[in-house]
């Protein structure tokens, strides 16, 4: 995860003096420390980052990594180049995204290279795409196929030989100017001792390759058997290969396997990457070596680099938990399916523990469909339902969630599980409403949920009840409504933990929501914040300010209400918490109307839409509306937003 944003990182930090790395990234220094352990050990002594939820985190991150280049960029302009972004895993694509928006305050030029014939609408950089043209628009550069005269030069630079019509022509058409292909077919002239001579053949007699693969297989049939039979085991291992793995999988003498690696580098097939680290000189290659092993026995070797990579790296797996996943799952067939799904499982959790939850959810994707082809049982099954759902809600992508969860819930029915039922309606639902609906299949799944759970007083039922009640607040039942909130909160009062209680206080909140009951809900703020004080919990009292600022706002009682604003805010900036920075400009927005500034509330308005958005508020746009509605309709602009209410009442009607 984040593997292109590491090596940036990384490379600066290197070539930096610890004071001004400290400098450049100040107080981000220990979220970036996260996922790059440079900085850790070049920065000794960093406080931990405060415990956010996992979302919250992640922005933290981001935003401590956006800071980072952006402050650096002021010391020193700063180049950042992204190369075959058509291969980066999503987190770091949306790293991009975040960076895009502060492009405009930095002196970096970002240069990223993609290859568009890789793309569809499914991709993650088609999105991204999408997403930096909105942000600051990028100059684009689409590369073709080199010129007739520039084939030439290449000819002359790297063969020096100064090319004749016919070679150049032959050349320049059969390639269509593509660098990889001309790359790879001049080498192979120039092994077959064929560019001085091509003038004096007919061209009908000379074939150049149309396709890379040919000029690869062409070009790999010129190595020894040894060599060749040495590289496809290396292919299995991976793009980037170690040369323990490969002394470990090949059961050839140390020195027969290094005079095969000389070999393969005079051929220019593979590079030195450091001390014992090879690497293909293209993908493709690796990809023709690995398709000429036989089917058969790709499962086998797959489980010998797999063995070989534990043995060897025994005291450091976690960075090779992925491989370890990959090599293991391969080799299912040849019976290594729990060390394949134990391993993939260690890799998304550790995925996730980096905030790479779009990583994480691909490999369990990748376990279940492993487990699927053995007919496993539907305990784990429903396992890794769960995680895989927990982490697409984490990325925020709300569908893939919803049909993992599903998908859970209907085995826990058949394995008779309570608690995993329990565990997929909550998750089906997320832990808030979205408001303002209700959603008829939250409401029924959660109802199942607590009626297989029974009476029993856990902390699972207080959340289900909790949020049951949130989402019953559209619903027109203020009574039940009332009456499970009211249980959430006493069933949390028995089970003693501090957040279970916090979250059902919170469903009260919401289910007290009203003129009415506006003083219970203000003692519901007291005491959201006495619990984070005790618990030392952060978030939960930067809730407990908004909760309470807005309950004293409805006693009309504004002076107190800005105190507690005032604490929420500081404790936004100092978290650097999404939520908490966006409900700071709803805030600005709403003061500037009470005081009638209704230009500058609409212009508020307007920033709190785009943060909220960038940030995934749920009531964002809910918010905007109705600010901007007050707004306009006082300056006497009420068509303005005629579309948007609209679209409003359209979708909730």
């Amino acid at each position: 995860p984040y593997w292109p944003w590491v090596q940036i990182v990384r490379a600066y930090a290197v070539d930096h003096d610890p004071q001004v790395l400290a400098d450049a990234m100040g107080a981000g220094a220990a979220d970036i420390a996260q996922i790059v352990s440079e900085v850790g050990r070049r920065l000794p002594g960093l406080e931990p980052p405060p415990a956010l939820t996992p979302e919250q985190a992640r922005f933290r991150l981001f935003d401590s990594v956006t800071k980072f280049l952006t402050d650096a960029s002021r010391r020193e302009p700063l180049v950042l180049v992204l190369d075959d972004l058509h291969c980066a895993d999503p987190p770091s694509l949306l790293l991009l995204e975040f960076l895009a928006r502060e492009l405009l305050e930095a002196r970096l030029l970002v240069v990223g290279t993609y290859r568009d014939t890789e793309l569809n609408q499914r991709h993650p950089l088609t999105h991204t795409l999408g997403e930096l043209s909105r942000a600051h628009p990028p100059r684009r550069i689409a590369l073709g196929g080199l010129t007739r005269s520039e084939v030439g030069r290449y000819i002359g630079m790297t063969a020096g030989v100064d090319p004749d019509a016919a070679l150049l022509d032959a050349v320049h058409h059969k390639t269509e100017g593509n660098p990889l292909f001309l790359g790879e077919v001049v080498r192979l002239l120039s092994a077959e001792g064929r560019l001085e001579e091509f003038g004096e053949q007919p061209l009908g007699d000379v074939t150049i390759p149309r396709e890379v693969r040919e000029v690869l297989a062409r070009r790999l049939e010129r190595l020894s058997d040894p060599c060749h039979a040495t590289l496809a085991l290396a292919a299995m291992i991976g793009g980037e290969f170690h040369l323990r793995v490969l002394q470990a999988v090949a059961d050839l003498p140390p020195g027969r396997v290094l005079d095969a690696l000389d070999e393969a580098q005079a051929a220019r097939v593979i590079t030195v990457m450091g001390p014992g680290r090879y690497r293909f000189a293209h993908g493709v290659v690796a990809e023709a070596l690995a398709e000429s092993v036989p089917a058969g026995r790709r499962a086998e070797l797959h489980q010998q680099v797999g063995l070989a990579l534990e043995k060897l790296f025994a005291d450091r797996l976690e960075p090779r938990l992925a491989e370890l996943a990959h090599h293991f799952l391969e080799a299912a067939p040849a019976g290594e399916l729990q060390k394949g799904l134990h391993y993939a499982t260690a890799a998304a959790e550790a995925a996730a523990g980096r905030f790479a939850f779009e990583d994480a959810a691909q490999l369990y994707e990748r376990a279940l469909r492993a487990l699927e082809l053995t007919g496993a049982d539907g305990v784990r099954r429903c396992d890794l339902l769960l995680a895989l759902g927990e982490a697409y809600a984490r990325a925020g992508s709300v569908h893939p969630a919803r049909g993992a969860f599903r998908r859970a819930a209907g085995i826990a029915r058949g394995v008779r599980s309570p608690e995993r039922l329990a565990r997929a309606a909550f998750g089906f639902g997320g832990p808030r409403a979205t408001y303002p609906i209700v959603d008829d299949e939250v409401v029924s799944l959660l109802e199942e949920a607590l009626a297989a759970l029974g009476s029993r007083d856990d902390g699972l039922r207080a959340r289900l009840l909790a949020r049951l009640a949130m989402e019953l607040y559209f619903a027109g039942a203020p009574e039940r409504r009332a009456a499970l909130a009211e249980e959430a909160v006493s069933t949390a009062r028995a089970v003693g933990e501090p957040t279970v209680l916090a979250y059902a206080l919170g469903a009260r909140d919401a289910a007290l929501w009203g003129p009415a009951g506006v003083e219970e809900r203000l003692a519901i703020a007291d005491e959201v914040l006495e619990l984070a004080a005790r618990a030392g919990e952060r978030e939960q009292a930067l809730e407990g300010h908004a909760r309470r600022a807005v309950a004293l706002m409805q006693l009309g009682d504004l002076a107190a209400a800005r105190i507690d604003m005032g604490l929420h805010c500081r404790l936004a900036h100092e978290l650097r918490h999404p939520f908490g920075l966006w409900r700071e400009l709803v805030w600005q927005a709403m003061q500037a109307a009470l005081a009638g500034r209704f230009e500058e509330s609409l212009e508020r308005a307007h920033e709190a839409l785009e943060r909220g958005r960038r940030v995934r508020a749920p009531e964002a746009e809910n918010c905007y509306v109705g600010q901007a509605i007050l707004a306009t309709i006082s300056l006497g602009r009420p068509g303005e937003l005629q579309g948007t209410v609209e679209d409003m009442i359209e979708r909730y009607p």
